[in-house]
C-alpha cells in the first residue's frame, strides 16, 4: 500500500502546485526556485564530504544525504513541473517540452 501512495503522490503533488501557482504565482515560483537551490546545495555537500570522506559523522552524512536528496528532488520536481503548467509562458510545445525536461532530468545517466 505505501509503495502505490509514494507513486500517487508525484501527480497529488502536481496538481497541488499547479493550483496554488495560479493562486499564488510569485510565491510558487521563488519556492520553485528555492528547492532548486537546496538541490545544488545538497549535491556540493555530497560531494565534499566524499572529497573529506573519514570515519565519523563525515561518513554518516555522506551516506545519507542522497537520500534525502530523493526525498526532496521527489517533491521538488513534481512542484516545479505544476509551476510550469500553471503560468505557460510560451506556447503549448515549449511548455510541454520542459515539463518533459524536468521529468526525465532524474533518469539521465
Amino acid at each position: 500500500m505505501s509503495g502505490l501512495v509514494g507513486f500517487l503522490s508525484f501527480p497529488v503533488i502536481a496538481v497541488a502546485a499547479c493550483l496554488l501557482a495560479r493562486r499564488w504565482p510569485n510565491r510558487m515560483r521563488r519556492a520553485s526556485r528555492g528547492l532548486a537551490l537546496v538541490n545544488g546545495l545538497a549535491l556540493l555537500f555530497i560531494m565534499a564530504t566524499g572529497w573529506i570522506y573519514c570515519a565519523g559523522p563525515t561518513a554518516q552524512v555522506h551516506r545519507w544525504l542522497p537520500h534525502g536528496l530523493l526525498i526532496v528532488d521527489w517533491c521538488a520536481i513534481p512542484l516545479a513541473i505544476g509551476e510550469t503548467v500553471a503560468r505557460p509562458r510560451s506556447r503549448l510545445l515549449t511548455t510541454a517540452a520542459r515539463a518533459a525536461g524536468l521529468l526525465s532530468g532524474p533518469f539521465q545517466k
